[in-house]
């Protein structure tokens, strides 16, 4: 449908507080691995989290679809595991109870603000 008064807001999005918070609780020597489904997307993610948090460690990054036995050893020498939504279902049973938390975009408050500025709420 054709609305000619329709405004375009754009939205900013970043990683939920907890995960932010649970990086920014790590030390320089600690190391996050980050999993996710599209290659192209870990450099941004990685510099996101290092500029949000403040981490100064060492951010490791894999594909999901690498073979298992690698993906497992990522797991296995990082302190925490980050992952996107996309790959959540085939890489919860190879976490097991390895620290971990799901990069799943929030809307920032400012957003949000802007959004209920713009529809009048």
């Amino acid at each position: 449908q054709y609305v000619p008064d329709a405004e375009i807001v754009g939205v900013t999005l970043q990683p939920p507080y907890e995960v932010l918070e649970k990086v920014a609780h790590l030390s320089a020597g600690d190391t996050v691995g980050v999993v996710v489904q599209d290659k192209d997307a870990v450099t941004a993610i990685a510099d996101e989290i290092r500029l949000l948090a403040g981490f100064q460690g060492q951010v490791v990054s894999i594909p999901i679809e690498t073979e298992s036995r690698r993906l497992e050893m990522l797991i296995r020498q990082v302190d925490l595991v980050l992952y996107t939504p996309q790959v959540r279902r085939r890489l919860r049973p190879v976490l097991k109870d390895h620290p971990s938390a799901i990069l799943e975009p929030k809307l920032t408050t400012e957003a949000a603000n802007q959004v209920r500025l713009v529809a009048g709420r």
